[in-house]
């Protein structure tokens, strides 16, 4: 069994409610049927497992007809970008904004392993597939595609097509219609997803980037390890309102027992990962914001303000009210 487990951020998981809502298609019941709870729709640095994505894009396709969901979602207006796509499409070239996607794509989807490849006629960006669900994996070869296409595009021009498209998934019938398909010499059942671009692109510049920054957006550490990526998973069914175990092993598409041995085998329980959790976004709250204790609680899934004022306490030797006034006052000296 692997010891990684993949993530994707939760705007994956709104861009799709989105897209479905443009159909009139409510998405909350393959939410629910993924496990994935609303919140996290209005949460989007927050981590979702991948597998949980592939199921909740994959039922929605099957069940709705809606075929080219993916490639659909993967387009995004430029004033919901992320930092991740804002530092890519700030790159002065193309081949440099390819080069940042391998570099940082584990930001935004810890599954994703990029690779550019120069030739003298053609290059290739190149991405492997993931395991799955085959309609999710179709899906989520089809919103990487829309959204990478967006970018080769701000410096290829807008009505830009890849002379050779290579996917994983098998043949759909959609290839024959859909703008971003037409007309491209597509072949399936690949290795991975695999877009030829024109070698001359490369040195092109990206154009029409709005509102330029002048230094690179920052970013926190890539969940990539077994036990980061636990705790950004704890911290999403949190949100949601689920922390416990059985919620959380459910997400991961393991059983508890499974969960309890891959968590002893990091010197972790999980009555002690969920407190480190939710007392690190408990400081966070406290220092951030004016919120009532209460609200924190409720916030952090605790039944009652008296739950989480205890347990806070006993791990940080003072009351959230103390920390907060403690912070306030370290905040006057500065």
């Amino acid at each position: 069994m692997s010891k990684r487990i993949q993530l994707v951020r939760a705007r994956y998981v709104a861009r799709i409610a989105d897209t479905l809502q443009k159909r009139s298609i409510d998405a909350l019941p393959y939410m629910k049927g993924a496990g994935i709870a609303p919140e996290l729709v209005d949460t989007p640095e927050a981590w979702v497992p991948l597998s949980q994505f592939l199921e909740l894009v994959g039922d929605a396709a099957s069940d709705t007809g809606y075929s080219t969901l993916g490639l659909d979602a993967g387009i995004t207006p430029r004033s919901r970008h992320s930092k991740f796509s804002k530092l890519v499409l700030y790159s002065p070239t193309l081949f440099q904004a390819l080069t940042s996607i391998c570099r940082n794509s584990a930001y935004e989807d810890t599954s994703a392993h990029f690779r550019v490849v120069r030739g003298v006629k053609l290059g290739w960006l190149e991405c492997g597939s993931v395991p799955g669900p085959a309609e999710g994996i179709r899906q989520m070869e089809y919103y990487r595609y829309a959204a990478l296409l967006e970018i080769i595009r701000s410096a290829a021009g807008p009505r830009w097509l890849p002379p050779q498209l290579l996917l994983a998934s098998d043949e759909s019938p959609e290839f024959d219609s859909h703008p971003l398909l037409k007309g491209t010499d597509i072949r399936f059942c690949q290795s991975g997803l695999k877009i030829a671009l024109e070698s001359r692109l490369f040195s092109l510049p990206m154009i029409n980037v709005p509102q330029v920054p002048t230094t690179e957006p920052a970013f926190s550490e890539s969940p990539v390890e077994f036990g980061q990526a636990l705790v950004e998973v704890v911290r999403s069914q949190i949100l949601g309102g689920y922390p416990a175990i059985g919620a959380t092993a459910k997400a991961l598409r393991m059983s508890v027992r499974t969960l309890q041995r891959r968590l002893f085998e990091q010197d972790m329980s999980y009555a002690g990962l969920l407190n480190f959790v939710r007392t690190e976004m408990a400081k966070q709250w406290l220092e951030q914001t004016d919120d009532a204790i209460s609200k924190i609680a409720k916030r952090l899934a605790y039944r009652h303000s008296t739950h989480f004022s205890r347990a806070f306490t006993q791990t940080c030797g003072v009351t959230p009210r103390e920390y907060r006034r403690m912070h306030e006052a370290g905040r006057l000296e500065q």
